[in-house]
C-alpha cells in the first residue's frame, strides 16, 4: 500500500457504518451529468433509442449468466420494494405511451406466454378476496372495479368487434373442480356449446325489477315502429309469425282435449294437435281430423274453456276483460274463416266436456 493514497478494502466497505442520504445521492447524480455533458460524453436520444432497440437481454446473456445474476440477487434487500410512482410520473409515463400498439407478432408472443400462467401464487392460490386482504379492504376493492366498469363506456368500433367476433359461439365457463390447483387459468374450466350455467340458480326479486327496468323500461308502451323504425318491424312481424306457425302453445294438453283425444283413440279416428291454420288471423288448432272413413269433411275440434274463452252461458260480456273479449270476437273470426275455406268446426265448452261419455261425443262428432 503506498503512502499518501487512501484506498478502500473489502474488508472496509463491509465494516462501514456511514451510508449515504438520498440527497446526497441526488446531488452526486446531478453533478456527474453536467460533468458529462461539458466532457460532451451524454449520449443524445437518437443514440439511446438505437441502443435501447438493439439491446436484447436473451441475446445479451446466456442461460448460465442469468442463472448467476438471479442466484447472487437472492435474499438482498430490492430498493424499489415499497416504494411508489409520482403523479407526475405516471401522466408522463401514460403520456409517452400513448398511441402506441403492439405488432401482431408481439401480441402473440405475449397470448402464448401467458396462456397456462396463473399470478395468484402460495398462500393466496384458491382464496376469496376476503380470506386475502380482509372483508372492509375486499369491499373498497370490489366497488372500486363495479365504478370504474360504470364509468367505462364502449365505443360503437368496439362493439361491433365484440358482436363480430361472439357470433356462432357459445362459450360457458364450468369449472371441473380443480379451483385449488390454478383457479384463474382456462385449463381448469370446459367451454361447452349451448350449455345453460344458470340452470337451477333462482335470481332475487330485487334482481329480477333490475332486469325488469333495464329490457322493459325503455320499450314499455311502444310499437315496433316506434322502437324499430317501418322496414325492421315489417320483417320482426314476418319473422314472429312464422316461429308462432312452429310453436305449440300450451306445451301441455289441457284435461278437457285430453278426453276428447282418449275418444278419437277409443274410436279409432286419426287426428293432429296443434296444427297451424293458415288463415287471415291464424293459429293452432286443438285438434285437426283429416277425411278418412266415417268422416267425409276436414274437422277441426276446439275444446274452449268456460272462462277463459268466456262462456255467454255463464259470464256477461259487458263484465269480462279486454283479454277475454278479444278472443271472443277472434273464435267467431276464425271459424268463420275455417268453414269458408272447406272446413267443418266443432267448439266444445269445458261445461259440455267434463260430463260427456263416448257416446254423447258419436252423436257430436257425426250430427253437430
Amino acid at each position: 500500500m503506498t503512502k499518501g493514497k487512501y484506498v478502500k478494502t473489502q474488508e472496509h466497505i463491509k465494516n462501514a457504518t456511514h451510508k449515504q442520504t438520498q440527497d446526497t445521492r441526488d446531488k452526486i447524480s446531478k453533478v456527474r451529468k453536467l460533468r458529462f455533458k461539458e466532457l460532451g460524453y451524454l449520449n443524445s436520444k437518437e443514440t439511446r433509442k438505437k441502443m435501447s432497440k438493439s439491446w436484447d437481454y436473451n441475446k445479451h446473456f446466456t442461460e448460465d449468466t442469468k442463472k448467476k445474476i438471479s442466484e447472487s440477487s437472492k435474499g438482498k434487500h430490492k430498493y424499489w420494494l415499497g416504494k411508489t410512482f409520482s403523479e407526475e410520473h405516471k401522466k408522463k409515463i401514460g403520456t409517452k405511451s400513448l398511441g402506441r400498439k403492439h405488432t401482431d407478432e408481439a401480441k402473440k408472443k405475449i397470448s402464448d406466454s401467458h396462456k397456462g400462467k396463473s399470478y395468484i401464487k402460495g398462500k393466496y392460490l384458491g382464496k376469496k378476496w376476503e380470506e386475502r386482504y380482509g372483508e372492509e379492504k375486499a369491499r373498497d376493492m370490489k366497488l372500486k372495479l363495479s365504478n370504474y366498469s360504470k364509468s367505462r363506456t364502449m365505443s360503437e368500433a368496439t362493439r361491433k368487434k365484440m358482436s363480430l367476433a361472439g357470433k356462432g359461439k357459445k362459450h360457458i365457463i364450468i369449472n371441473k373442480g380443480n379451483m385449488g390447483k390454478n383457479p384463474m387459468s382456462r385449463n381448469n374450466s370446459l367451454f361447452i356449446k349451448g350449455h345453460k350455467s344458470r340452470l337451477g340458480m333462482k335470481s332475487t326479486e330485487t334482481h329480477k325489477r333490475k332486469l325488469e327496468e333495464k329490457v322493459w323500461g325503455k320499450r314499455r308502451g311502444k310499437n315496433f315502429e316506434t322502437i324499430y323504425g317501418e322496414e325492421k318491424a315489417k320483417i320482426l312481424r314476418t319473422l314472429h309469425k312464422k316461429l308462432r306457425s312452429t310453436q305449440i302453445i300450451p306445451v301441455k294438453d289441457t284435461s278437457i282435449e285430453i278426453k276428447i283425444q282418449n275418444f278419437l283413440k277409443e274410436l279409432g279416428i286419426e287426428f293432429f294437435t296443434h296444427q297451424y291454420m293458415k288463415i287471415k288471423y291464424g293459429y293452432l288448432c286443438d285438434i285437426f281430423i283429416p277425411v278418412q272413413e266415417g268422416i267425409a269433411q276436414k274437422t277441426i275440434i276446439e275444446c274452449d274453456g268456460d272462462y277463459w274463452h268466456g262462456n255467454p252461458e255463464m259470464f256477461d260480456y259487458r263484465k269480462l276483460s279486454e283479454r277475454i273479449r278479444c278472443k271472443r270476437v277472434l273464435d267467431f273470426e276464425r271459424t268463420n274463416q275455417l268453414e269458408e275455406q272447406g272446413f267443418r268446426v266443432i267448439r266444445l265448452w269445458e261445461h259440455e266436456i267434463k260430463p260427456m261419455q263416448l257416446e254423447k261425443f258419436k252423436e257430436v262428432l257425426v250430427w253437430k
